[in-house]
């Protein structure tokens, strides 16, 4: 997960994620959850190569995200 956020950063850059917020973030999520869903209970084999398992890294990923650009203090 710490290679592909790594990588990730250097490719859209540093503020990429800042730019929609929280927003943006879940709206990210989503499409990844709709992905999986498609995959794994439709079975549809997906066009662009990537797997599930890389769909549930990228979600980890923008976890991580949501904790470093927001914190962790539980309210």
């Amino acid at each position: 997960i710490k290679s592909t956020l790594l990588a990730k950063h250097h490719d859209y850059g540093e503020n990429n994620l800042r730019e929609f917020g929280l927003l943006g973030i879940l709206i990210r999520i989503s499409d990844k959850r709709a992905r999986l869903k498609n995959m794994i209970y439709e079975c549809r084999e997906p066009m662009v190569d990537e797997s599930a398992m890389r769909e549930f890294i990228d979600i980890a990923g923008y976890a991580i995200q949501v904790l470093v650009m927001y914190g962790t203090d539980e309210k």
